[in-house]
């Protein structure tokens, strides 16, 4: 199977690959096991969502599962689907699919309407990471990078570590009072601590420096595969700064760095507004830099978004670039995929995707 996070292709070779995108297919697998050609199951829809920011989730909806006679679902079924069982799920055309998602049956229900349907609902690690509660622990390790694979070694079952490393040099322990998923986030990554970003896709999480493959999974044009798009650049001007405190030779440190739309623009304020980050472990000039430049890169891909739809494509994923070309100078960038929602029916494949930020 291709690396989703290197790969790369053209509508050329994907209508080629794919049958002209006419015959969607689909597999839920359990340890290698395609549970739709072995209990053959009619799935009437399935959503997939994979995002940069929150934990991916599916929807499946079964229908011709339920025992009219007997009033209820068929236990097989049932079985299969069990909570806290580990699927894959695997999305293409014809015989020609690719897995997109790994996790868990987080959720069992039914939905009632001209006929009884199945509802499962799965969710990747992100989600245990949030619910695992709070966990107040001190990590002696001397890199932001290290104790994130501490942090993902409670959840080697569903995911394997892709980490880019750091090299913080921490000279005091670093403390966690949230849960896993928080912490991650707010204490290793918001803060600009690591410039990095978390994500997970199907059976690896990532720990790596933001958009770091800037080519694009493939460039398109309107009226191509791609169905529709737009997107918006606003207005940003401000400064950050980054106030740490240096212990050895007792002094206060700080960082700043201006904050602009990559757009052109005419300032509106004058002075330029100034944001202030207070960071105890900014203990030396450079630290100080980092926090700041990792700030200043969230706050730009934040003001810079997009959204569109294709035909149905698993190489769509959060984590790398699409390029569009032959619209307009405003709009020929690449630009950096943030979230992805498949939907697959027995008849149609449809793709929407989400962008911040853009080359």
């Amino acid at each position: 199977m291709a690396d989703l996070m290197t790969a790369t292709t053209d509508t050329a070779e994907l209508e080629n690959k794919y049958g002209n995108f006419i015959v969607p297919a689909m597999k839920i697998k359990s340890s290698g096991n395609d549970l739709i050609s072995s209990n053959d199951l009619s799935v009437t829809e399935m959503e997939v969502t994979l995002s940069l920011e929150t934990a991916g989730m599916v929807i499946i909806k079964i229908a011709d599962a339920y025992d009219v006679e007997k009033h209820e679902f068929v236990s097989k079924i049932k079985t299969a689907f069990k909570l806290g069982t580990i699927l894959t799920v695997e999305l293409g055309y014809l015989s020609d699919t690719t897995e997109v998602f790994k996790g868990y049956v987080a959720g069992l229900g039914a939905e009632f309407r001209d006929t009884p349907l199945l509802v499962v609902k799965l969710m990747d690690v992100r989600k245990l990471m949030m619910s695992s509660g709070v966990r107040r622990q001190l990590y002696e390790d001397k890199n932001y990078s290290d104790i994130f694979k501490k942090i993902m070694g409670n959840y080697s079952k569903l995911c394997s570590v892709e980490c880019d490393a750091t090299s913080d040099e921490l000279t005091s322990p670093v403390s966690q009072s949230t849960n896993d998923f928080d912490f991650v986030n707010q204490e290793l990554i918001a803060k600009g601590k690591s410039p990095r970003e978390f994500f997970v896709l199907t059976d690896k999480a990532y720990f790596r420096e933001t958009g770091k493959n800037k080519t694009p999974i493939m460039k398109t044009e309107l009226g191509n595969v791609l169905l529709r798009f737009s997107m918006m650049a606003d207005y940003l001007d401000t400064e950050v700064n980054v106030i740490g405190y240096d212990p050895a030779n007792m002094k206060a440190i700080s960082s700043k760095m201006a904050v602009k739309t990559t757009e052109q623009y005419s300032a509106v304020l004058s002075p330029t507004p100034a944001q202030f980050f207070i960071d105890a472990d900014a203990d030396s000039e450079a630290k100080a830099k980092t926090r700041a430049e990792a700030i200043a890169k969230q706050m730009q891909m934040q003001v810079c978004y997009g959204e569109g739809e294709t035909v149905g494509l698993p190489e769509l994923v959060p984590g790398r670039y699409i390029e569009l070309t032959d619209v307009d100078a405003l709009v020929n960038r690449k630009y950096y995929i943030s979230e992805v929602r498949h939907r697959i029916t027995a008849s149609r494949y449809v793709t929407f995707f989400e962008t911040k930020g853009w080359l």
